[in-house]
């Protein structure tokens, strides 16, 4: 259960596999899922996020659909 004000820790190995990263979870307490949300404002945010773009981007060209496999980079979440 998602309460106001929890957090975990975020690491992306493919960017950086010692970097641990704090993020507020920004799911609603009804979800049954954890969501987080995050600006690119340094280095390490702007990595993950040119990853992720340019898997999305991938995505687009390869003209994915729901039943597609997609291999998004590991993510891993402590906390």
């Amino acid at each position: 259960r998602v309460n106001a004000g929890m957090y975990a820790f975020i690491n992306v190995p493919e960017v950086s596999r010692l970097e641990w990263h704090p993020f507020t979870l920004t799911s609603s307490p009804a979800n049954d899922f954890v969501e987080f949300h995050f600006r690119s404002v340094g280095d390490w945010t702007e990595k993950v996020h040119a990853l992720f773009e340019g898997q999305h981007q991938q995505e687009n060209e390869d003209g994915f659909n729901e039943e597609d496999e997609v291999n998004y980079p590991l993510v891993k979440v402590e906390g």
